[in-house]
């Protein structure tokens, strides 16, 4: 049995996890880093779910442990869905499964926002640094620099994320594995989202303070081990 940590769009590897990576509770866990797959500002790679998902089923273990943050919960979810029994437990934080989500007022107004920005991610006549300009307004947030080759790289990895709403997600895969929902309690968008995910039989925990990374909570890593340890 082995924790599997999934980062999403954001920092990568065991950087995204920067309260759980030196933890003796998850010693000989992988941190995976889709960042690998995008490593200069050429063609586009596949979309980080696909590799993240990919990354996930290639290994050997059969008892899997899945930690996902963000939109890496939609890999854990695809891959619980794709190999079923492999994954033991699920634990998503903040997750954007907003494909089992739709209809409620907070996802709608985020599909609406960001649909027509991600519209645009192969469009040669919108420039990385202009995609991420609209993908971050659409956000409601401000833009990152694009200052350094390690900057305009970032804003490229951007134009790999895909709709989270349009990710064919089974509801049954919740039903069916242990799936813990951590929420910052700050954004009805993941409480909407956490909410359908319990209505399917997930256990929804909020930790606040620290907005978008829950992760970060001082007593999240307890929470995780604990519910790891009871399947």
């Amino acid at each position: 049995m082995v924790t599997i940590f999934v980062h999403g769009a954001g920092r990568g590897g065991a950087a995204a996890w920067s309260a759980q990576r030196d933890a003796p509770g998850f010693a000989g866990a992988v941190w995976l880093d889709w960042r690998e797959q995008v490593t200069t500002p050429g063609p586009l790679a596949a979309d980080f779910v696909d590799s993240q998902l990919e990354a996930i089923l290639a290994r050997a273990w059969t008892s899997l442990d899945v930690v996902a943050h963000s939109g890496g919960a939609l890999a854990a979810l695809l891959a619980a869905q794709r190999s079923p029994g492999r994954v033991r437990s699920l634990v998503l934080l903040e997750p954007a499964c907003f494909a089992l989500a739709r209809g409620r007022a907070a996802v709608e107004e985020h599909v609406s926002a960001m649909a027509p920005a991600l519209a645009r991610a192969g469009d040669p006549g919108v420039d990385d640094v202009e995609y991420a300009r609209r993908f971050f307004a659409a956000l409601g947030a401000p833009a990152p620099p694009a200052e350094t080759p390690e900057h305009l790289l970032a804003l490229r990895r951007l134009r790999t994320v895909p709709a989270p709403w349009a990710v064919d997600l089974d509801p049954t895969v919740v039903e069916q594995t242990p799936t813990l929902v951590i929420t910052g309690g700050w954004l009805p968008l993941y409480e909407e989202t956490a909410q359908a995910l319990a209505e399917l039989s997930a256990r929804h925990e909020v930790l606040t303070g620290h907005g978008h990374r829950p992760q970060d909570h001082p007593d999240a890593n307890a929470l995780i081990r604990a519910f790891q340890a009871a399947p």
